[in-house]
């Protein structure tokens, strides 16, 4: 099965050549090459939403707004409808009081989300998690709520039911942060680290290869096992999809 994030860049027109609308075709285009079939995206906002996913029939989309009223950037999840059905969804906020919709650390300046699906294989009938994140770039001590909120609901999660889990999304930190040493503590490793690969930059800034920084991460907990990852380094005459690379990976569910 193939899985991928993508943070797609928010649409603000100071982006010049690279301002959303240019970019449609190549985000559909990367997609439908490479047909993940569980699509998690970052900042995509309510225009970008309504842009993007009628052109992804194949897909159906969850997921909501970060604001109060839930409009904003989201953290969509999108999965193939003919192999999947969606069980059961949740938004939460990746802050002290992650119920309230909205709620940010003034450090921040964001309200930051997760968004989780649990996903039921229409074959099978095995039940897959998955869990979507955007962290804080602006603040560690935000970034350091975001994954304690994160871990604590994994953990609720879990008590619940137990399942083969999926994290991942734009983490803002790389592998050296402390917060990846929480996440790996709680029973994650990500695909790079499993497959022993050397770790490539996701993160370039509409500069293309070689990037800047790695902060796009997939994990799985102890019932995924990583086939391959890609990071897709693609760009058209200078044209990029978006200022960060899609990451890509293989799983089995060991069940």
């Amino acid at each position: 099965m193939k899985v991928m994030t993508f943070n797609l860049r928010v649409d603000v027109p100071i982006d010049g050549v690279h301002y959303w609308p240019n970019r449609i075709p190549l985000v559909v285009e990367t997609i439908q090459k490479t047909k993940p079939a569980i699509l998690a995206l970052q900042e995509v906002s309510d225009r970008m939403a309504n842009d993007l996913f009628p052109l992804l029939s194949d897909y159906e989309a969850r997921g909501v707004g970060r604001n109060h009223d839930l409009t904003g950037e989201r953290a969509s999840i999108l999965f193939l409808k003919d192999t999947f059905s969606c069980i059961r969804e949740e938004t939460f906020w990746l802050s002290d009081t992650p119920y309230l919709a909205g709620s940010m650390d003034e450090e921040d300046g964001f309200p930051r989300i997760c968004t989780m699906i649990e996903l039921k294989n229409l074959e099978t009938q095995s039940i897959i998690r998955v869990m979507n994140v955007h962290f804080s770039y602006r603040s560690v001590r935000n970034r350091d709520q975001n994954t304690s909120t994160l871990l604590m609901f994994y953990a609720k999660y879990e008590q619940e039911q137990t399942l083969p889990t999926i994290m991942l999304g734009d983490f803002n930190a790389e592998m050296n942060d402390p917060l990846h040493g929480r996440i790996q503590q709680a029973g994650f490793i990500d695909a790079v680290s499993s497959l022993k690969q050397k770790r490539l930059n996701t993160y370039h800034e509409f500069k293309g290869f070689p990037g800047l920084t790695a902060i796009d991460f997939i994990y799985g907990n102890q019932a995924i096992q990583f086939l391959s990852h890609t990071i897709i380094q693609e760009e058209k005459v200078r044209h990029y999809a978006s200022d960060h690379y899609p990451v890509l990976v293989e799983l089995l569910i060991n069940l």
